[in-house]
């Protein structure tokens, strides 16, 4: 008797605990999504990537596609145009380096290094090893800012333009999962997905998004906009890298021009991973998905607006080869 009801008090104590379990997991999982773990291919004139279902890990095959291009998650620099890479004289007037947190303005930024040979600044100190020039404003060629008065002394600016959309979830990402520039698993990034989290950064950064660029746009400095989707396109990379080199008044030659061109997407911090198949997005109130496309309309035709003009040329104050 007395072993019997000793058996039946730890099957109470069981059924309780596991009931207690099972209560906590169901109230922690409401305020998470399941995220599809699969992915399709992304074939490139030559591969794209792909995901192991089982392990969750990326396998990068670097495609010329745009698609190819913007849906790889592994960020190391696997290539180098321009071993020359210093610091620079030609650092009068300021020219800031400007976006939204995002927008691949790191990317871009090592771009224009290999373009230029020269250092570029920041007013952050967040890559030190990354960005020798990180910090400073002086004897680097640009600037890094993503605040407009966080630059007061600059006079010219080059733009990286990426939509609302695309900029808000990949700052959440390289937010919450340190991605700068470090292999990640897919699959941990869908199975921690919280939609509370989500929601409200969203909420906050799609305001500072807009925010960001009307303080570039009343500024009315003679910029330089370029379009990130451009850099994801083979044909138009080139074109843009071009500009920017006419823009800061750098002679570029053609071999230089043609390896960044081809091997941009290999450099540091080239672009997250997008999941192209879940739109967060529409986790949001009705209000705030409708705000999204009104926003971006805006800003891009206003920046646009600016490339219709005459390029700008800049004039440096100590014309010294870099």
């Amino acid at each position: 008797m007395r072993g019997g009801r000793k058996t039946r008090k730890y099957t109470f104590i069981f059924s309780l605990i596991t009931l207690v379990l099972t209560l906590l997991y169901f109230v922690n999982s409401k305020s998470r999504v399941v995220l599809p773990l699969s992915q399709p291919k992304y074939h490139g004139i030559s591969g794209g990537y792909s995901v192991s279902v089982s392990t969750g890990k990326t396998t990068v095959n670097h495609g010329k596609t745009k698609e190819g291009r913007e849906n790889a998650i592994t960020r190391g620099a696997v290539k180098q145009c321009n071993d020359a890479v210093t610091w620079t004289s030609r650092d009068k007037p300021i020219v800031g380096l400007l976006g939204a947190p995002g927008s691949g303005l790191l990317w871009l930024r090592v771009i224009i290094e290999q373009l230029t040979g020269a250092y570029s600044g920041s007013v952050y100190h967040d890559f030190p090893v990354e960005f020798k020039g990180e910090g400073h404003k002086q004897k680097v060629l640009t600037v890094m800012s993503y605040n407009a008065h966080e630059l007061a002394e600059m006079q010219y600016g080059i733009i990286l333009y990426r939509n609302a959309k695309d900029c808000v979830q990949t700052h959440y990402i390289t937010k919450q999962y340190y991605l700068h520039n470090t292999n990640t698993s897919i699959q941990d990034f869908h199975a921690n997905f919280n939609v509370d989290k989500w929601t409200e950064f969203a909420h906050w950064n799609i305001n500072e998004w807009e925010e960001i660029y009307r303080l570039y746009l009343e500024e009315r400095l003679p910029y330089l906009v370029v379009m990130y989707d451009n850099l994801l396109e083979p044909k138009k990379i080139k074109y843009e890298v071009s500009r920017i080199a006419k823009y800061l008044n750098i002679g570029v030659k053609g071999q230089l021009l043609d390896c960044i061109s081809n091997n941009a997407y290999h450099f540091k911090f080239r672009p997250v991973l997008l999941n192209r198949k879940f739109d967060p997005y529409g986790l949001l109130s009705k209000s705030e998905q409708k705000r999204l496309p009104k926003f971006d309309k805006y800003i891009e035709k206003r920046l646009q607006d600016i490339n219709k003009k005459p390029e700008p040329v800049i004039q440096w104050e100590n014309e010294v080869t870099v």
